[in-house]
């Protein structure tokens, strides 16, 4: 199971939809209780839940983990875990995977400058730039390694400035591959 972390633009989505497509791989897909973004569909993308959704989700223990990210709430279900999907989480959420599923995943932080996800953001997810300039203001809190520790829990770091999408993939897919080999897996 291959776990992507980093902040908003480093590529997780991205790399994440190519891994499934030209190797695949099948998403892990989580629960949020934010608005769907354009072109985002229900059980296909993330689960969209009410936040009494998720409550009673969370009351149940039905989550691996839970996390509040820009005041939404997200989180994964343990029934839609499995080997060979891939996932994109925020650090407490790859600290929960470590800590669930120890050596039975493979974390993967990518990571990129803040103008390289700004430009990321307005350019291509045709994000304002205020709500943009906001998910990198709020990207330092959550990434800062003196709080979150993002990094410590990564089998490997990526830094993809002027890399394309089937760069990252493919990175992530070859590093994934050789930790399989390594795990006899």
């Amino acid at each position: 199971m291959i776990v992507l972390t980093g902040p908003s633009a480093s590529g997780k989505t991205e790399t994440a939809k190519y891994l499934m497509e030209k190797f695949g791989l099948k998403k892990v897909v989580t629960c949020t209780t934010r608005q769907p973004r354009r072109g985002e569909v229900n059980d296909v993308d993330y689960h969209f839940l009410t936040r009494e959704q998720f409550a009673q989700g969370k009351a149940a223990n039905e989550f691996l983990e839970t996390a509040e990210y820009n005041g939404n709430l997200y989180g994964t279900k343990y029934a839609d875990l499995g080997p060979d999907k891939v996932v994109c989480v925020e650090p407490i959420g790859a600290h929960s995977y470590r800590k669930a599923l120890g050596d039975k995943m493979f974390c993967v932080y990518l990571d990129a400058s803040e103008e390289t996800r700004l430009a990321r953001m307005i350019e291509l997810r045709k994000d304002g730039v205020e709500a943009a300039q906001e998910r990198i203001r709020r990207d330092r809190e959550v990434f800062s390694d003196d709080i979150n520790g993002a990094k410590s829990v990564a089998d490997v770091i990526l830094t993809t400035d002027g890399w394309t999408v089937e760069r990252e993939a493919l990175e992530v897919y070859e590093a994934y591959q050789t930790w399989k080999a390594k795990h006899n897996l």
